[in-house]
């Protein structure tokens, strides 16, 4: 994750006064088999289900809707990497 830390570290800068999480949950991943088979990436079976439980649970402990009481808008960025973030988008 050292690149998403950089990352996050370079866009703080920009944003004063903007806490910022860590977390395991968003590390990368290979959530699902890949559909077309790609012949040069052969993970552990058993990886799919760590990964792809892991990075549910980030979807479910960062993903949702806003309150229906909130009147304004809000927003979250989320620094991660591209198997993550085409997990939670297609998710």
């Amino acid at each position: 994750m050292t690149r998403a830390v950089e990352t996050t570290d370079i866009i703080s800068k920009h944003l004063p006064g903007v806490s910022t999480v860590s977390t395991d949950l968003l590390r990368e991943g290979a959530p699902i088999e890949p559909d077309p088979p790609v012949s040069h990436w052969k993970p552990e079976a058993v990886q799919y289900y760590e990964d792809g439980a892991r990075i549910e649970a980030a979807f479910r402990s960062y993903i949702h809707r806003a309150d229906t009481k909130q009147q304004e808008d809000s927003y979250e960025i989320f620094i991660c990497h591209a198997n993550v973030i085409r997990y939670i988008v297609c998710r």
